[in-house]
């Protein structure tokens, strides 16, 4: 999916959330912004989203 979604909109940053850390290698071989893993903290979280506006 989010693939079809690059394909289209190339310029989109993507910030993966997951439970499962085997897709980080995936997400980040695409050029995921980050990749969450949950649980995470806030402070994490924070880390994402000033890393998506300094873009």
């Amino acid at each position: 999916m989010v693939k079809k979604i690059l394909s289209i909109h190339f310029d989109t940053n993507i910030i993966f959330i997951s439970s499962d850390r085997k897709y980080a290698i995936q997400a980040f071989e695409i050029d995921a912004l980050d990749y969450l893993l949950k649980p995470f903290t806030k402070e994490r979280f924070r880390l994402s989203i000033e890393r998506l506006y300094n873009m």
